[in-house]
């Protein structure tokens, strides 16, 4: 686990690594993805003994692995999503303006592709109770924990600009990242064309 971390550390360091090194940060994320769902999962088989009531349990289990204390505040903010996610957005989007003022859809990418894929439970409590409007907008990656939450969101989001690399469109990237990820992606959400009519 502990060299799984170092390359991958290296990696959002933007280290020099060689090909074959790559090609372990690929498989360390991939590694250390699984063991943590395979971890959540032991601990709700611990915590509720039952497998009929695994779905009342796993929630709650799942909120304090993944957000802040419910007596704490969110976290203050700092730059958590790199500005090669938001290049790789308006390049699959035909977006042509400045990356700081980009075009309401990427949020919805954001929640789509972002948030859905880390956790579909999470994202869903953080839709429904803290809504940025609600809650001096605070961001919802605010409410992660530094020691798990903020890790595992910012691996995902890595992920998700490698896979975007590889694609000429958004549904190309929805179609890879549900295989690669093992998740079904709403398909009906604003299309390409749709974008390029309007924002062109």
């Amino acid at each position: 686990m502990d060299v799984c971390s170092a390359f991958i550390t290296a990696n959002l360091n933007n280290e020099k690594l060689s090909e074959a090194q790559q090609e372990i940060v690929k498989n360390a994320n991939k590694f250390i993805i699984s063991t943590a769902k395979i971890g959540i999962i032991a601990l709700i088989d611990e915590a509720t003994g039952y497998q009929k009531v695994r779905n009342s349990k796993e929630l709650q289990l799942k909120l304090r692995y993944f957000l802040v204390d419910e007596d704490s505040n969110a976290r203050e903010w700092e730059k958590t999503f790199p500005d090669e996610l938001w290049y790789e957005f308006g390049r699959l989007t035909n977006w042509k303006g400045s990356l700081k003022k980009r075009p309401k859809y990427s949020g919805k990418y954001v929640n789509q592709l972002i948030y859905n894929l880390l956790d579909e439970d999470i994202a869903k409590y953080l839709r429904e109770n803290k809504p940025p409007k609600y809650n001096g907008h605070k961001k919802y990656f605010q409410w992660l924990n530094s020691e798990y939450g903020l890790k595992e969101l910012t691996q995902h989001i890595w992920q998700i600009i490698g896979m975007a690399k590889l694609c000429g469109d958004m549904k190309e990237l929805k179609v890879l990242a549900s295989e690669k990820l093992s998740k079904d992606i709403n398909m009906s959400m604003i299309t390409c064309s749709l974008c390029y009519k309007r924002y062109k």
